[in-house]
């Protein structure tokens, strides 16, 4: 299954049908204190499905000025300008994660600059699952995605 955290749909509204075209399950949701709650309530049926989890995450979520609602204090989004990664980073990945071993993939609206593929590699160099960047308007990379997608599941 595929857990994907996007506050505006209509970015990602041109990807959807790639989804549908390889039968790629997901389940979209718009606020990082929803996608936590799908988390903790579906986390048997995601975890024991048998395919390899992967959640997509959205770098820049506007209305995400920090991540308070979920428990995190002193985790500044940069207005929400980084808000997908601090999620990712603080909380997915944090030490008692237990779905610290998911692999990520980022979708961003912004130019993906020196900065913010260090954050990744950051991420990546912690381990233990992989994290990789996408941007979200660019057909050839979105199929590149979904193949790292099927390839993680």
């Amino acid at each position: 299954m595929i857990v994907w955290l996007e506050d505006r749909r209509d970015t990602v509204v041109a990807l959807l049908p790639m989804f549908a075209r390889k039968n790629l399950e997901y389940q979209m949701l718009g606020k990082p204190a929803t996608f936590v709650n799908f988390l903790d309530e579906m986390s048997d049926k995601i975890i024991g499905e048998g395919r390899q989890p992967v959640f997509l995450i959205d770098i820049m979520m506007h209305g995400v000025s920090d991540l308070s609602e979920i428990g995190l204090l002193n985790a500044p989004t940069m207005s929400g300008n980084h808000a997908g990664y601090v999620f990712v980073d603080r909380y997915l990945r944090s030490a008692d994660s237990k779905w610290s071993n998911v692999p990520v993939c980022f979708l961003t609206e912004r130019e993906i600059d020196e900065q913010l593929v260090e954050d990744v590699k950051h991420l990546n160099d912690r381990g233990p699952a992989p994290a990789k960047v996408f941007s979200k308007y660019h057909e050839s990379k979105a199929e590149e995605m979904l193949a790292l997608i099927e390839s993680w599941q």
